[in-house]
């Protein structure tokens, strides 16, 4: 594997030798609203941490007799596990930490791209179910391509 390009400090893409690519991301993980409705002030629950992902992915050059028209990215199916730190936060008493292992397909949530002038995805929004699962609908990839999507 080798480094190809440095996009923000400690966010590397590196190139495997069959041509895919991989970055690592932290998720941002938002919980739904049915778990914290507005005026329930008993208990507050959060994500309070959650593990670095590598996500890997394809970029598909399309090209012309005068060189690169536009690059996109498609994410690789995988099957990647996540720790995350939930922390339940009551008025009466202490609060409660508990962790959770998540399992989900990064190639299941919908990817944003924004045209620049790198090739990379950057941001990771993961929306949970009140059961802590994915909502692939509301989850979004973002990342910058040489065309938008």
């Amino acid at each position: 594997m080798k480094i190809i390009e440095q996009i923000k400090p400690r966010q590397i893409i590196s190139q495997n030798t069959n041509g895919d690519y991989a970055t690592t991301i932290k998720p941002d993980c938002k919980l739904p609203r049915s778990m914290n409705p507005t005026g329930y002030n008993d208990k507050y629950v959060e994500v309070t941490d959650c593990s670095r992902v590598t996500v890997k992915f394809k970029i598909d050059l399309e090209s012309r007799s005068w060189g690169i028209k536009g690059a996109m990215i498609s994410v690789i199916p995988d099957d990647i596990s996540m720790d995350l730190i939930i922390t339940n936060s009551y008025q009466d008493r202490d609060d409660e930490e508990f962790s959770k292992v998540l399992r989900f397909d990064p190639s299941k949530i919908p990817v944003e791209l924004e045209a620049g002038e790198i090739i990379t995805l950057s941001q990771m929004d993961l929306v949970l179910n009140d059961d802590f699962s994915i909502d692939y609908e509301a989850s979004r990839i973002k990342g910058y391509s040489l065309v938008s999507k």
